[in-house]
């Protein structure tokens, strides 16, 4: 019989807090392609690219690229709004948007029972519970590549 590493031995049940651990950090980006883009895209930094949030609209003839997606990677995250939000644009970044047009953001509210002490009395053991309240964030957005290049301030 053929050797199996203990990974592949041990049952699956074993895998599930790592797992949960690796789910709770931080935040998550998608990027869909939709439309040839009319110029090369390259990745750049993400402070190079352009927000527009809210009923602001382009200032220059722009080209839809495709969409992008973010938010946080689960309940217990503790990413904060600002960070979907560069996650985003960090995303964006990657793709080689000139700008991102954000066109939704979602809140997801959520109530959790949080272990906050665990504790034992003769054969009895507790925990202190709490009902903790998290918010996760997401926004959608379009990735923009100008069409014209920036007129020079007169």
């Amino acid at each position: 019989m053929a050797h199996r590493p203990s990974f592949l031995r041990s049952p699956p049940l074993a895998l599930l807090p790592s797992l949960f651990l690796v789910a709770a950090c931080g935040t998550y980006a998608t990027f869909t392609p939709l439309h040839v883009p009319p110029h090369e895209l390259s990745p750049r930094s993400p402070e190079s690219v352009d927000l527009i949030i809210g009923r602001a609209t382009p200032q220059r003839p722009v080209a839809l690229i495709g969409v992008l997606s973010s938010g946080d990677a689960s309940v217990v995250s503790g990413a904060t709004r600002n960070d979907a939000l560069e996650a985003l644009r960090a995303k964006a970044a990657e793709v080689g948007c000139d700008a991102v047009w954000v066109t939704s953001e979602n809140d997801e509210a959520f109530r959790l029972w949080v272990t906050t002490s665990q504790y034992r009395i003769g054969d009895w053991e507790y925990q202190r519970r709490e009902l903790r309240e998290s918010i996760m964030h997401h926004f959608h957005g379009s990735c923009l590549a100008y069409v014209a290049p920036a007129r020079d301030a007169k």
